[in-house]
């Protein structure tokens, strides 16, 4: 069990590192339809909303929502797995 979450955790961390990605590309876009404001990869919301605008059939903002959802569930899963591992000696006492 120890090994499933430690597995779900790695992949976990390549989904929240492709989201970033995503989200740096989201913001590049952003800034090179409007380039004086210069949108932030920390505070990236309003650039989303230029983005909306200007890049409508973009999918950078699909793949930002699917993968910050896989990597909640991979993450809840992978904790689930690893506090299973940890506390099941305890609750089949």
């Amino acid at each position: 069990m120890s090994f499933i979450g430690s597995l779900l955790m790695m992949i976990a961390m390549v989904l929240y590192f492709k989201t970033w990605q995503a989200i740096r590309r989201l913001v590049n876009e952003a800034n090179r339809v409007s380039p004086p404001a210069r949108y932030s990869l920390l505070w990236w919301l309003p650039a989303w909303k230029v983005h909306a605008r200007v890049y409508s059939t973009s999918s950078a903002r699909r793949n930002i929502v699917v993968q910050f959802l896989l990597t909640f569930v991979v993450l809840s899963l992978s904790g689930f797995f690893l506090f299973y591992e940890s506390f099941a000696h305890i609750a089949l006492r």
